[in-house]
């Protein structure tokens, strides 16, 4: 997870394979950051770099020590030039006019340095802060945080603003914002249901496509502070927004709600989601000895895998174009009855695999925003 590097809350994969000399480092794929988090898999690691000789160390060094001047700056610098050039000339002129007249050296000096002095612009400090100041209120007004002042006037400057999305103007955290219920009829069979003050109502399928969420997801609360409620979590980013929209419809995170459903519902195998699948599966077993399987992936995949009334994939496909067009990205889900489960499940995909990859009910769509 190198999102506290680059802003992306998709984890890149990893290998040991040598990178060309040229390559950058942020691109290496054989380079593990300080600062960054394992989500999947494992392996052993040499350290060559600590403290500012790391990457995120070299970034916070050169944020301490770069400083460019703004355009503001330099404009003053520039007013501040020109003025000195003409008090010092006015000086010397006044200087000579004394020198000529025969005045008193006293006399002379005295009307030279006031007329050296007196071109110094005092009031442009107090001016130029005002005027900032008046500027970062009315930005504060409209919700714009101003964190240097003199990059106000650079901002006046600005015509056009490109920015890249994620990262910058997003968090790099992902949540679940709606969840699409498939309800297996021919009409009305696609409903939406979105969050409200930060969880999803009860009732109506929620709760088993929020049972589902929790079971096929690897997310875990690793540690829960008292202290602001804050939690920290380990598992990709889409799994842990998936985890945390769920649990809070079961009843929470700990015995009574998500936990309880792992407990009641342990898996017995699972193939992870890869590149080339775009889909990952899990098997449960109940306590009662029936057993079940979740598929959960891109949409597109899943619903090769599902059984469907044509008029309802069309109302889900275009629930799912709308949901793309509001920039989210977008899971689906399915379930399926095990009625006669092999000795042992294997296998690491479609081809492989001893777990029956058809005929899945499809249950639900995540709408996950960044």
């Amino acid at each position: 997870d190198n999102s506290a590097l680059t802003g992306e809350p998709v984890p890149e994969s990893r290998r040991p394979d040598a990178e060309e000399p040229s390559q950058p480092p942020i691109e290496a794929r054989n380079l593990a950051f300080f600062g960054t988090a394992v989500v999947k898999g494992s392996a052993t690691c040499v350290v060559y770099a600590t403290g500012d000789g790391t990457y995120m160390g070299t970034i916070a060094q050169k944020i301490s020590t770069a400083h460019v001047k703004s355009t503001l700056e330099l404009q003053i610098e520039h007013v501040i030039f020109v003025v000195s050039i003409i008090a010092v000339v006015v000086g010397l002129a006044s200087l000579g006019v004394k020198l000529f007249l025969q005045a008193s050296m006293v006399d002379t000096i005295h009307y030279a340095s006031c007329a050296l002095f007196t071109q110094v612009p005092e009031g442009l400090l107090a001016t130029v802060t005002v005027s900032l100041m008046v500027a970062s209120a009315e930005m504060a007004k409209r919700h714009v945080l101003v964190r240097r002042v003199d990059a106000i006037e650079t901002l006046g400057c600005v015509s056009v603003l490109c920015a890249d999305k994620t990262g910058t103007l997003t968090k790099g955290e992902m949540a679940v914002e709606e969840l699409v219920i498939y309800q297996g009829e021919a009409e009305d069979s696609v409903r939406v249901i979105r969050r409200e003050s930060g969880v999803f109502p009860a009732g109506d399928g929620v709760e088993r496509i929020a049972t589902l969420g929790v079971l096929s997801t690897v997310a875990q609360v690793k540690q829960v502070s008292k202290v602001g409620n804050e939690e920290a979590w380990t598992g990709s980013p889409t799994d842990v927004a998936i985890f945390r929209a769920c649990a809070n419809v079961i009843g929470g995170f700990g015995a009574a709600g998500a936990l309880s459903a792992r407990e009641e519902n342990a898996r017995l195998f699972e193939i992870p989601f890869t590149s080339e699948n775009k889909w990952m599966l899990t098997v449960h077993g109940r306590r009662e000895g029936t057993v079940f399987a979740v598929l959960k992936g891109a949409p597109e995949r899943d619903l090769e895998f599902c059984t469907m009334h044509p008029e309802a994939r069309v109302a889900l496909e275009r629930r799912l174009q709308a949901l793309t067009y509001d920039a989210r990205r977008v899971l689906a889900i399915a379930q399926r009855s095990i009625a006669s489960p092999p000795p042992r499940f294997e296998g690491s995909g479609p081809n492989d695999c001893n777990v029956p990859l058809e005929d899945f009910a499809l249950i639900g769509l995540f709408g996950i925003e960044d």
